[in-house]
């Protein structure tokens, strides 16, 4: 018995949308969450204890420390990662109306956090160190000390409102940045992590083959084709020594996986 067809409504040749020339008078916004940030900044009062601990401004008028420091818990709200992607929270015009003040410019930030360097402090640290030691770990400055007093005042905030909870996690993970200034210095996990990724290699392999990898390592290749197709534009072709490089360090891996590792 064949299947009789549905019958479909008639519809219209045109779709039932007007399309004005003339703008909205109101205000759009992509960042909708960022003011709920806000709001959850200043109900656990840190706005006033940023007020309270944090000195750093060498002016009463402009921006104040709380509001800076909430622009840049806004700015890591959205996933910026240098202050220069202020700017684009600053071209969102609907943004400013809900905060209730404008977001400043990168330059009026990088200038207030590098009010809490100071160079005194660092070589008072280096002068400090024992002869065989390379790192070395300043004091903090007042404007740190007055931002560790702010975190003590979010603690005594959020147990106050939670009583229950007697259990705390300190998480001291860290984020890497990279950074292409001719000051920076090499950081501590490049030592760290290469000796934790290449423990099993040197076991397995020999240190024969652990030095022919460092000099091959397989994430450098990746970030720099990654970097050159994303933020340079550059072809997939031009980037053909690293693929190569990328599909010659996984076939001699995969084979060496095969090779040392058994299922049991």
């Amino acid at each position: 018995m064949a299947k009789k067809k549905k019958e479909l409504p008639s519809l219209s040749p045109t779709l039932p949308i007007d399309l004005s020339p003339v703008p909205e008078p109101a205000l759009l916004t992509a960042l909708g969450g960022l003011p709920l940030v806000a709001q959850t900044f200043r109900t656990l009062k840190l706005h006033e204890s940023v007020e309270r601990h944090v000195e750093v401004k060498q002016r009463a008028r402009g921006f104040s420390e709380s509001e800076v420091v909430e622009s840049l818990m806004l700015l890591h709200g959205a996933g910026g990662d240098c202050v220069d992607d202020l700017r684009r929270l600053k071209a969102d015009e609907g943004l400013e109306p809900m905060l209730g003040h404008a977001i400043p410019s990168p330059e009026m930030v990088r200038s207030f956090l590098e009010r809490f360097h100071s160079d005194v402090v660092i070589e008072v640290a280096k002068a400090a160190r024992k002869p065989h030691q390379l790192a070395f770990i300043p004091e903090e400055t007042a404007p740190l000390e007055g931002l560790a007093r702010v975190n003590d005042d979010l603690l005594r905030e959020m147990g106050r409102r939670m009583p229950s909870e007697r259990i705390g996690t300190v998480d001291q993970d860290a984020t890497i940045q990279e950074s292409r200034k001719k000051e920076a210095l090499p950081h501590y996990a490049r030592c760290v992590e290469q000796k934790a990724d290449w423990m099993m290699a040197r076991i397995l392999m020999g240190k024969l083959l652990v030095q022919l990898g460092r000099r091959a390592e397989a994430r450098p290749m990746l970030n720099e084709a990654l970097r050159a197709v994303i933020l340079e534009g550059a072809t997939l072709a031009s980037q053909g020594p690293h693929l190569a490089g990328l599909a010659a360090w996984g076939g001699v891996s995969f084979m060496l996986a095969l090779r040392w590792f058994r299922w049991s």
